[in-house]
Order: structure tokens, then sequence, then C-alpha cells
């Protein structure tokens, strides 16, 4: 991606671009930077996750599709419980 060769992309945590694909059926595509592997925590996914939820509220998002990172060193429980918290308390952060 180019954004991502440019430098303005670096996936550290706080990070958040918005993309305009190619394909029509998403509007909007969200990186979210988490970090490196090994300073991910559940904590630092809330964060993450609730920065795109308010990005998603910023631009009037109607829908939000999730990829859900996999090889983390957390459990997919930690993960995905984290992931929600972060993107429902979006509102109170």
């Amino acid at each position: 991606l180019a954004p991502i060769r440019a430098g303005d992309f670096a996936g550290r945590e706080g990070q958040c671009l918005s993309l305009w694909p190619n394909e029509p059926q998403e509007k909007r595509v969200f990186l979210t930077g988490l970090g490196s592997h090994d300073s991910c925590s559940p904590e630092s996914l809330r964060r993450s996750y609730g920065i795109v939820a308010r990005s998603c509220i910023k631009h009037r998002c109607k829908s939000l599709s999730i990829v859900v990172p996999e090889h983390m060193h957390l459990s997919a429980e930690i993960v995905l419980k984290s992931l929600l918290e972060g993107l429902f308390s979006a509102g109170y952060v």
C-alpha cells in the first residue's frame, strides 16, 4: 500500500488510516496500528479499536466489518473481548 511505503502508516499504536478501496462493497477501510507484537496487550487493543470506532462515528459509517488479528500472543477470546470493548466504549472515551 502506498501510505505504508511512503511512511504515513507504520502500525504504531494509536495510528488509524482511512483508505478508499477500489472494491465497491467497501466504501472505506480503516487500518489501525496495534504497536509491536510483544507490546500488544488487551488495553492497547481496546484503545486501538476505540480509535477505529470514533473514526467510524466521525465518517458516519452505517456498518462495520472487522478483521480480527490472528497471530497474537494473546488468546482469541481475550483479543475478541478487548476489540469489542474498544469498539463499544468509543462514545465514552
